[in-house]
């Protein structure tokens, strides 16, 4: 269970490093009425994405547990 919520964070901090240096590529490179146009947009979609199936991973997680956990009780004598 501690794995899955390390590596959801590793995953998302991971994401945001990365979308980090992208802005600063983005901010040399491009120019710059480009990107609020689409970049920002772009990447608060991909937050939003990483979040969401870090928390559907979660709960999936803690419903498998769950389901084991009461089956081991059912089991018990």
């Amino acid at each position: 269970m501690v794995y899955i919520y390390f590596f959801a964070g590793a995953t998302v901090w991971y994401f945001l490093i990365v979308a980090i240096y992208l802005i600063e590529t983005h901010n040399r490179l491009l120019n710059i009425s480009i990107k609020p146009k689409l970049f920002y947009p772009v990447l608060i979609a991909l937050a939003a994405a990483i979040i969401s199936f870090a928390i559907i991973i979660v709960g999936i997680s803690r419903n498998s547990i769950y389901k084991m956990a009461s089956n081991k009780a059912s089991m018990a004598p």
